[in-house]
């Protein structure tokens, strides 16, 4: 550049460490007046056009056209695709927790309090939860993979993800998905829209854009093949693990009858454990949390954003954006168990007279009992998480 004698001027993205872009004023010396103007350049500090590829923190940059591949739910899913990122937690690892269904980011498996989330420089409310943004106004991400604590604290030790939104759209535009998987599950609706139009003779800007979406998730994990029922037994992993101190219906836990199971109708029957490991039953007909607990969280969700830019003067800009997101449901989370924990007495008026006699035989007054509660009321998981924020900021322009 220096052989062609001319003013670099170097316009900084809101994250210090990322590609910066170059504005090139045409000075050749003995250029004549009328020679045509040069447009801005943008200079990566690599032989290929690849942001961040030999920056002094490894950066990434993705555009909007990266991020729709696979028809991602969120943003989150998408980055979590790159090898940078791990899905620590997601819809398939909340499903029984009370975070059921968020969508952080977890930068190199540091933990999802050590990756920044900001949205055009400034930081983000919702707790790194990717589902508060939506989708269809995000126009790049740009990730600092490496430790950026010195600049943005401990928040940013693992790295920073920048989002940026695109604030100057104009027009319209509106989408729709849907899907269902190969197992006739997980069906899925999603609906975005937006609309930017330019104000006070173009000095402004305004946009607004959201998004809905209706995931069924997967229910139970056992209604997918070699998913539900695993379990680490004695060191293995083993297939289809059941509970050995509990049964549909009641399990008898001592005395006389200990090892049968109670039937509909109130009458016993021997109880299949399979091979019993501690309070593991392995291939028997022990019931499991899986034939119940979801595989992939149902969610439901919307969020929204309003940008508006206005330039004072040449110098000045101010933004003001709200932002807006609620996701709720409410699912099964796993039958209310008593596993060994309940004395049934001799007397108890819901048993037979055949038990009653069996065990008076026996001198038995009670025994101990196990049941999986299918038959009553659930433990259910009737999550909401709403977030707004707003921001207002002045620019100086440079």
């Amino acid at each position: 550049m220096s052989r062609l004698n001319r003013n670099l001027t170097y316009y900084c993205s809101a994250i210090a460490l990322m590609a910066c872009a170059t504005s090139v004023h045409a000075q050749e010396v003995g250029a004549p007046e009328d020679a045509a103007s040069v447009d801005d350049i943008v200079v990566t500090a690599s032989r290929i056009d690849r942001a961040g590829f030999e920056a002094p923190t490894p950066t990434i940059h993705l555009s909007a056209e990266d991020l729709s591949v696979g028809a991602r739910p969120n943003i989150a899913a998408a980055l979590n695709d790159m090898p940078q990122f791990r899905a620590t937690t997601s819809a398939q690892t909340t499903g029984t927790n009370t975070g059921a269904g968020n969508a952080p980011v977890d930068l190199r498996g540091l933990g999802i309090n050590r990756t920044l989330v900001l949205i055009d420089g400034r930081r983000v409310s919702s707790e790194n939860d990717l589902n508060a943004v939506p989708s269809v106004l995000v126009k790049s991400v740009d990730v600092v993979t490496g430790g950026a604590s010195a600049a943005w604290g401990s928040g940013a030790v693992a790295g920073v993800v920048n989002i940026g939104i695109d604030r100057y759209f104009t027009g319209g535009k509106l989408g729709a998905e849907y899907g269902v998987s190969s197992y006739d599950d997980a069906e899925q609706q999603r609906f975005e829209g937006a609309w930017g139009a330019d104000f006070a003779n173009g000095r402004g800007h305004f946009v607004i854009g959201g998004e809905y979406l209706d995931n069924e998730g997967v229910i139970p994990k056992a209604s997918r093949p070699n998913i539900g029922r695993w379990a680490t037994v004695n060191g293995a992993l083993q297939p289809d693990v059941g509970f050995a101190n509990a049964a549909y219906g009641g399990l008898i836990l001592s005395g006389v009858n200990r090892g049968k199971v109670f039937n509909p109708d109130g009458t016993l029957r021997p109880f299949d454990y399979g091979t019993v490991s501690g309070t593991n039953s392995i291939g028997g007909e022990g019931p499991s949390n899986d034939d119940l607990s979801p595989l992939v969280t149902p969610q439901r969700r919307y969020t929204g954003l309003a940008s508006a830019v206005y330039e004072i003067n040449d110098k000045l800009r101010v933004t003001a954006d709200v932002r807006h997101s609620r996701m709720w449901n409410d699912y099964v989370w796993f039958g209310d168990h008593d596993r060994g924990d309940l004395t049934i007495s001799i007397d108890n008026a819901f048993l037979s007279s055949t038990i009653k006699q069996q065990m008076a035989a026996a001198g038995q007054t009670s025994f101990t009992f196990g049941r999986f509660n299918s038959d009553l009321s659930y433990s259910t998981i009737d999550f909401e998480r709403v977030t707004t924020q707003a921001t207002l900021a002045v620019d100086g322009v440079t």
